[in-house]
């Protein structure tokens, strides 16, 4: 499996970049701060997400922030394309929070295979690492992903790893989880419990539940057998208590036969009582129609006649002071009426005359100033605008006066320049012309004198002298003729000249012309003239713009101060009837308009008090109907006319509950003198008492004795069976019967004894699980110690060749001088750095022994001196799979370049 291509739509510093990778090595070299680590936890990204790990719901981790886009907050994604068994699949993942989502797609057909991946349940989203890589974050960073100064793996990897290795040596899959197994069982034993343990699992509450029902039943034993004592004793007090009335009602009947007058008087008595029961109640039926007389209702009718009775003295009251009320506004409206025909808007301005009056006199005087200033700005207006062409004269002079001074100082840079040459060349010509005869007269006596002195060198030198003189002649004849031509152009160019001269004289006419014009001598002078113009024609146009406005503020003043005239006229005209506008008259407006105010006010307040008054004069009457309509409705209800009708209807009532009360206090004495006979049965004692004849020993007296005797101990008796009865209940009432605490203790023996065997069961699989664990543990390990040997003896060069792994993921090797068994801790640390690479090499092979997963290297031999890297560099260009180099030095490149290993290079 590798990666192919990294899209990067938005993540950290990076935007719309797209990173293609091969199978093999592949280096990414950048400067610091370039993006490598930003591309290292764009895969980790891709592949896991920015989660917190074995959480119940969604946590982000630091790295969610960090990587955060720099230019688009909107945007958190990208795409990954990999490589697995020839078929290639893309992931694509959205990292914005409330927005994170991932899609995996068979890149070959283009299919959806999402949830053909695991799903976690925390992130709520599927796990593209899950099927083709097939380890989860933890060892992912812990063994194929090495970042910057990390070789070292961290504690958690110790569990990651053996639980891995357990479950291919039983299963040779990596996807189950015995770990997850074993701690599965152990939470099934503590969420049961022991008896021993917590009282809060179920285990242990079954226990405690099981020691309170029999010490429940413990407790109902001792409870039942004192009810059952009690209930004993009861049963004898009960028969005892039998016997006693069985005597007590032997004795009632001889003492009735002893009382016969007694009987035959109450009987006597009891009939003049019925006599009297039987003739009051006929009497009760004559004023029975009052028995439901409403007592309260018909008092609260006799306090409304009174009420009524004040009403109506207020009703009479009130409609005397509202008669009083009415005189007074009409006197008052006929002085009002004077003046009423104003709206409201005018007496509001009536209100202000005096200040209207004030204003209308300011608006004559501004008016007259507008007048002034008007007349005055019209004839300032009327001087012409002084101008005569002066500004656009001093405009035309100076656009001359530059172009005097362009063609006066701007000789042609072409003629100072010929001229520069030839006068260059000119003294060069006269420079070679010299050598030349110098060379000539020195060739001439150098040949003269070999000659006769038949010296061959000074023949030869006076030869070189010939040479020179011949070729300063050629170049003087030629620059001659260049000399002749330069001449020509010079007097060519300088035959304008006169042409310029005669284009300033026209100028300078011109010039002269315009300062005439204005009576001016320079141009000084003109340009001063030209600003006060300007100056006055800038006056001018404000003159007239007062002007204008001026005469618009006198037209918008006109017409306001003729309204002010008007209205202030028509007030005047209206109470004074003159159109005589003064202040006089004004004042005279005032004081009636000050009268008619107190009279509109006393208006106001007489009409404010008639209002009150009347809506008092109203309640008075809807009260004096209310109250006679309630008042005729209790007349109605008990046919009476007046408050002495009332009266006789309240003592009927009263006389009735007292008959009722007499009739009920006979009958009360009637029952207490039957007792427990009726009248029929005293008369069927006496006819008895007449027929039969009872002998007895005692007296009458013994037998009432005897009867208070028997009286008093059966009711002695009657109280200690409540006082039993009553202690039954209450031992009764705490406890439940034995059958029931019985029942529930079977029940719980039963659950006990299930969870007795589930904590069996659990107990012996666990159990046998970490057996098994312990000896693929020791399986797997001489495998993992030589896996990393080879490594690491590769990469150190065969100086450290035998390492051991204990079960925490320490490393030790062999001493090479002793051969002692040592902790790397020891050891220098680019050696310590060297042997942790390895044992991630190796673990990964190990663990993952049938997939050749990427490695990503994120800087991580800084520490490495050049010949560490080398060893390294050739074990990776060694490996079959895909490696991924971020670095920000040069050195990989070079190295691999040296051992002719073939990568892909890609700079940032």
């Amino acid at each position: 499996m590798y990666i192919d291509k990294m899209d990067i739509i938005s993540f950290g510093k990076y935007q719309d970049k797209e990173i293609k990778l091969t199978d093999g090595i592949n280096v990414i070299y950048g400067d610091n701060e370039a993006g490598k680590s930003t591309l290292h936890k764009f895969i980790e990204g891709m592949l896991y997400g920015f989660y917190k790990p074995y959480r119940k719901n969604k946590q982000f981790t630091p790295d969610y922030d960090r990587f955060l886009p720099w230019n688009n907050s909107n945007k958190y994604k990208g795409i990954l394309v990999y490589k697995h068994l020839g078929k290639e699949y893309r992931i694509e993942r959205n990292f914005m929070k409330r927005n994170d989502k991932v899609e995996i797609f068979d890149n070959d057909t283009g299919e959806n295979i999402t949830e053909k991946f695991e799903y976690d349940s925390a992130t709520k989203l599927y796990q593209p690492a899950s099927r083709h890589i097939g380890i989860n974050k933890s060892t992912f960073n812990n063994t194929i992903s090495i970042g910057q100064l990390s070789s070292k793996t961290s504690d958690e990897l110790v569990k990651e790893v053996k639980d891995s290795l357990i479950n291919l040596g039983e299963s040779k899959d990596e996807e189950i989880s015995v770990r997850n197994v074993i701690e599965k069982l152990n939470k099934k034993l503590d969420e049961i419990g022991t008896a021993g343990r917590k009282k809060t699992t179920p285990y242990g509450k079954l226990t405690e539940e099981i020691k309170k029902l029999k010490k429940e039943k413990a407790e109902a034993e001792k409870t039942w057998q004192k009810v059952l004592e009690k209930q004993e004793e009861l049963n004898n007090i009960n028969n005892n208590l039998k016997e006693m009335e069985n005597r007590k009602k032997d004795n009632e009947e001889l003492l009735d036969y002893l009382s016969k007058e007694e009987v035959k008087k109450a009987y006597e008595e009891g009939l003049r009582l019925k006599e009297y029961i039987d003739n009051k109640t006929t009497e009760l039926k004559d004023i029975e129609q009052f028995k439901d007389a409403d007592i309260v209702l018909i008092d609260e009718a006799i306090k409304k006649l009174n009420n009524l009775e004040s009403c109506k003295m207020q009703h009479d009251e009130l409609k005397s002071e509202l008669t009083e009320i009415e005189n007074y506004l009409k006197k008052q409206y006929e002085i009002y009426n004077q003046v009423k025909v104003l709206e409201d808007e005018d007496l509001n301005d009536i209100d202000s005359i005096a200040s209207q009056y004030n204003i209308y006199n300011d608006m004559v005087k501004k008016c007259n100033e507008l007048r002034d200033m008007i007349e005055e700005l019209k004839i300032n207006l009327n001087s012409e605008k002084e101008n005569n062409g002066v500004i656009e004269d001093e405009y035309e002079y100076t656009r001359l006066e530059e172009e005097r001074k362009e063609i006066k100082y701007s000789k042609s840079v072409e003629t100072e320049l010929k001229e520069q040459k030839y006068q260059d060349m000119l003294a060069n010509q006269k420079h070679g012309k010299l050598i030349s005869s110098f060379s000539f007269l020195i060739f001439v006596g150098l040949l003269v004198s070999g000659i006769i002195s038949s010296q061959i060198i000074v023949i030869a030198v006076s030869v070189v002298f010939a040479g020179v003189a011949i070729y300063t002649t050629m170049g003087y004849r030629k620059n001659k003729g260049k000399l002749d031509i330069l001449l020509n152009e010079i007097n060519r160019i300088k035959s304008t000249e006169g042409k310029k001269q005669n284009k300033l004289d026209k100028i300078v006419q011109k010039q002269n012309e315009i300062l005439k014009k204005h009576s001016c001598t320079e141009l000084i002078e003109l340009r001063k003239l030209k600003d006060k113009v300007i100056h006055m024609n800038v006056i001018h146009e404000d003159n007239k713009k007062r002007y204008t406005k001026a005469i618009n503020n006198l037209e918008k003043l006109e017409l306001e101060k003729k309204q002010k005239e008007e209205r202030l006229t028509y007030y005047v005209n209206l109470l004074l009837d003159t159109k005589n506008l003064d202040i006089n008259n004004i004042n005279l407006v005032k004081e009636k308009y000050e009268i008619f105010k107190d009279t509109r006010k006393n208006i106001n307040h007489k009409n404010e008090d008639k209002k009150n008054r009347l809506a008092k004069y109203n309640s008075i009457n809807e009260q004096i109907s209310k109250l006679n309509k309630e008042i005729k409705e209790v007349f109605d209800r008990y046919k009476v006319q007046d408050e002495k009708g009332l009266q006789q209807v309240k003592d009927k009532k009263y006389h009735y509950h007292n008959m009722i009360s007499n009739i009920n206090n006979k009958k009360e004495l009637l029952s207490r003198l039957l007792g427990d006979n009726t009248l029929i049965e005293l008369e069927q004692k006496l006819t008895k008492y007449n027929q039969v004849q009872m002998t007895t020993d005692k007296s009458k007296d013994e037998l009432l004795i005897e009867q208070d005797n028997l009286v008093n101990d059966i009711l002695h008796i009657s109280k200690d069976i409540t006082s039993y009865e009553t202690k039954i209940a209450n031992l009764q009432k705490d406890v439940r019967p034995i059958v029931d605490i019985e029942e529930d203790i079977s029940n719980k023996l039963n659950m006990k004894s299930d969870y007795d065997k589930k904590i069996k069961a659990l107990t012996m699989a666990r159990d046998a699980i970490e057996n098994i664990s312990k000896d693929i543990q020791n399986n797997f390990a001489p495998k993992l110690n030589e896996k990393v040997s080879n490594i690491i003896s590769n990469i150190t060069n065969k100086k450290y060749n035998d390492i051991k792994i204990n079960p925490n993921m320490e490393i030790l090797t062999y001493e090479p001088e002793n051969h002692e068994l040592i902790s790397i801790d020891s050891l220098s640390k680019g050696t310590i750095d060297q042997m942790y690479f390895g044992l991630r090499l190796g673990l990964i092979d190990i663990i993952k022994e049938d997939k050749s997963l990427p490695l990503i290297l994120d800087d991580c031999f800084v520490q490495y001196d050049n010949d560490r890297l080398k060893m390294v560099m050739e074990t990776l260009g060694n490996l079959d799979r895909q490696i991924i180099i971020l670095s920000c030095h040069r050195r990989e490149e070079e190295i691999l370049k040296g051992l002719n290993v073939e990568f892909n290079y890609i700079a940032l």
